[in-house]
């Protein structure tokens, strides 16, 4: 462990004065190791920086062993480009010799201190930056006053509370190897893809990805499938889209792109011509093209409308594997996402899909015990927390390595335990951040869960049969195949004694959420849940449209509502009229009927669910058909019930959330 002093090779002829005076201030508790050459980062903005290693305590106290980048700002006013200076600093000398996460600032600017706060407010990814301003450090006799700034900026500050993908290093654990392996497929000419769970880190990996190409001596462009700039356009249209975001990133000539020329006949052809030039361009660099959230510019699950249901996908991914097929080496793609549908449907409207089976699915995999660990070991003691180790444990347990459920934990923890710091996380500060967790955020495991909900409900009834120990359910269903999106996103894995759930806390949730979670073996058993959740749900649809239709069209309601149904339905309300055919107890319009005048005026409907059209209708339809056969003391069969299980759910949690469901 360094002493405090400065090294006999430092070098102070480029500092001012009070500058040289305040490295021997911090030389008082720092070893002062490597001054630097001034930083010209433009015509007026000038810097001076030197490198200093911590001493105990400071050293122990915030986990700091690396030299730590002081700059000197001798402006009176600071300004965020200020912050550049440390990245200047850093590229001079190896990553593994300096910190990544404290800066130190000394500045000119009377409140630099506020202004530091409101910067790192507004980008939480920044390192921690602790402040100063000349005067403190030159005229304060406060002997304490660097270890009390380093205490106010690192305790009081939340390094686990990130909501949005991490574009840095700096906070940034776990992923590096899956990121080297996607590198080295590209670099080996090879595509990729890459799925899983919401919140699991894709964007995240997404700047790592690009981060490793730039190392690696790839271009990298990330083209995001959710913004409607690429899913509203089309396919031909899509193609000089993505060679745009080429050249707009490396500022290459604008000339090589020609709009005109990307017409439905000749799109294929010229986007191989273009992206040629880029690649002869960027001096034979190859591109890797990822496409992130692909599930938006994919059948089924499209955000418009000739994804979804029209045949550009297959008409884009002819152009794009054509334009890879013809010359090697150019350029290569990754896919990421929630679903892998895209790549593992063979057929799309009776066309073969051009990359089935193209491409093998990888999935990102929850943290093992020893990247929880590290990860929040080394967060929790720049904030002043040491955990136990049987907290580590417990984290990975319950929350089966997803580091946006880990982090959200722990985020609780910091916020519950004692200011006086450092202090010690044991398992009874974890229990109790553990149940806060559970009770009062169920919507972030919510969220998590929403693409199985959504896109594979056979397997969500599976994962909902085995939390709730439906053994014989699971086991009669749970063939590799109809599993293998849960266990490839990490929810469940297979023991030797069958399949268990990976993340507890999923587990304990889906426990918990519904009444009808219960195991459901006989006919009659079936047709009594249905009928149960029948006469609540039917009432509140009533007392929907009735609501709605009144507001929106006043007098007017019958004649918009008698232009979407017809026969028996139809006389009915015209002898009942619209107020009384609607009435939640009336039985004047079917189940069939409302779910006609709700899809047929969609733009009224669709704030108050949080579902498209086309689920609505889907699930609508699941419920007519279990109804019938309810009705009349038919035979429900366990696919339709299960599909009804789901339908029931997502509509009365939506009709609850607008306040209309009573039951």
């Amino acid at each position: 462990m360094a002493l405090p002093g400065i090294h006999p090779k430092f070098d102070f002829s480029d500092y001012s004065s009070d500058e040289r005076k305040i490295i021997h201030r911090f030389a008082s508790e720092w070893f002062i190791t490597t001054s630097t050459r001034p930083l010209q980062l433009s015509e007026k903005s000038v810097y001076r920086a030197f490198l200093a290693r911590p001493c105990e305590p400071i050293s122990e106290m915030f986990n700091l062993e690396k030299e730590v980048i002081v700059v000197f700002s001798s402006y009176d006013d600071f300004e965020v480009r200020t912050i550049d200076a440390f990245d200047a600093v850093a590229d001079r000398f190896t990553s593994l010799r300096i910190d990544t996460v404290c800066r130190i600032l000394v500045s000119k600017d009377k409140k630099i201190v506020e202004r530091v706060f409101e910067t790192l407010k507004n980008d939480p990814e920044l390192p921690v930056i602790i402040p100063f301003t000349y005067d403190e450090l030159l005229v304060s006799r406060d002997k304490y006053i660097i270890q009390q700034r380093f205490r106010q900026q690192f305790f009081q500050r939340d390094l686990f509370a990130f909501e949005s993908p991490l574009k840095r290093d700096t906070y940034f654990f776990g992923r590096m190897e899956l990121i080297n392996d996607i590198i080295a497929r590209h670099k080996s000419n090879e595509n990729s893809a890459l799925f899983g769970l919401r919140r699991s880190g894709k964007t995240s990996i997404v700047f790592g990805l690009e981060r490793a190409s730039k190392i690696n001596s790839q271009a990298f462009v990330s083209v995001d499938c959710q913004s409607p700039s690429v899913h509203k356009r089309r396919w031909y249209e899509l193609l000089p889209y993505v060679v745009g975001q080429i050249i707009f990133k490396y500022q290459l000539k604008k000339t090589i792109l020609n709009i005109e020329l990307y017409s439905e006949l000749n799109a294929a052809d010229q986007f191989f011509a273009d992206i040629k030039t880029i690649y002869t361009e960027l001096k034979r660099t190859p591109v890797v093209l990822a496409f992130d959230e692909i599930e938006r510019i994919s059948p089924g699950t499209g955000s418009s409308v000739h994804w979804a249901k029209g045949d550009d996908f297959i008409s884009f991914w002819q152009a794009i594997r054509s334009a890879a097929q013809r010359h090697t080496g150019v350029f290569s793609y990754i896919l990421i996402g929630t679903n892998p549908q895209c790549i593992e449907t063979a057929f799309i409207n009776g066309q073969d899909n051009p990359i089935f089976n193209a491409v093998p699915i990888g999935y990102i995999p929850g943290f093992d015990q020893d990247q929880t660990s590290e990860m929040v070991r080394k967060l929790g003691r720049y904030m002043g927390l040491n955990f136990a180790d049987g907290v580590f444990l417990r984290l990975h347990d319950d929350f089966g390595g997803h580091p946006y459920l880990i982090r959200h934990v722990c985020s609780i923890m910091h916020k519950m335990v004692s200011t006086s710091r450092p202090t010690q996380i044991d398992k009874t500060v974890y229990e109790k951040a553990k149940q806060e967790f559970v009770s009062k955020y169920a919507n972030y495991t919510e969220m998590i869960l929403d693409v199985i909900v959504r896109d594979f409900p056979d397997e969500y009834i599976l994962l909902q049969s085995l939390a709730t120990e439906d053994t014989e359910m699971f086991n009669a269903f749970a063939e590799e195949s109809s599993v293998s999106h849960l266990v490839g996103c990490g929810l469940i894995a297979r023991g030797v004694n069958g399949y268990y759930f990976k993340i507890e806390s999923v587990k304990e949730h889906l426990r918990k959420k519904s009444k009808y979670n219960s195991v459901v073996s006989t006919n009659a058993e079936r047709i009594t849940e249905i009928a149960a959740r029948r006469v609540i749900l039917e009432p509140t649809l009533r007392r929907l449209v009735l609501s709605v239709y009144s507001i929106t069209f006043g007098q007017k309601a019958k004649t918009e509502a008698a232009q979407l149904i017809k026969g028996q339905a139809l006389t009915r309300l015209e002898e009942k009229g619209f107020n009384q055919a609607l009435q939640p107890n009336s039985i004047d319009l079917n189940f069939s009927d409302l779910a006609k005048l709700i899809s047929g005026k969609w733009q009224l409907f669709k704030n108050l669910f949080s579902m498209k059209q086309l689920e609505f209708d889907f699930y609508m339809e699941a419920i007519r058909v279990v109804r019938t056969e309810e009705a009349h003391s038919g035979s429900i069969t366990n696919a339709e019930f299960i599909q009804a299980r789901i339908a029931f759910h997502r509509l009365e949690e939506d009709l609850r959330d607008a306040g209309f469901m009573m039951g």
